[in-house]
């Protein structure tokens, strides 16, 4: 998992999470974190700083699996939707050249690393 600690859409701190869960049952995994990346830091189309005012976030989401793979939000034991009180409008968007080259090196390592070259 390639995340940056500036992103306002997906935060890190759940994938971080997650990530961790998923390498404590025994599931190969990396989770790595750019600096003062947003989400999308690896798209060049993307340039300038771009708010996204209908963007949905989770960001104020606790969010857990529960049997069968259903995604709960913790506050509320209900399933996680698109209608869930907890999500909020307004997300950030930008190109880091830095990350993305970065990102790129990371991603061929873990390849190589699973691929066994």
């Amino acid at each position: 998992m390639l995340h940056g600690t500036a992103d306002d859409w997906v935060p890190a701190g759940p994938c971080r999470e997650y990530a961790s869960r998923l390498g404590q049952a025994g599931k190969n995994v990396r989770y790595i974190e750019y600096p003062d990346a947003h989400h999308v830091f690896d798209g060049p189309a993307v340039a300038q700083v771009m708010k996204v005012a209908q963007g949905l976030s989770s960001r104020r989401c606790r969010l857990a699996e529960s049997e069968g793979g259903v995604v709960l939000n913790v506050e509320t034991k209900e399933p996680f939707g698109p209608s869930d009180p907890c999500l909020e409008r307004g997300t950030t968007l930008h190109y880091n050249e830095a990350a993305t080259k970065k990102a790129h090196g990371d991603a061929l390592a873990f390849l190589k690393n699973v691929i066994g070259q």
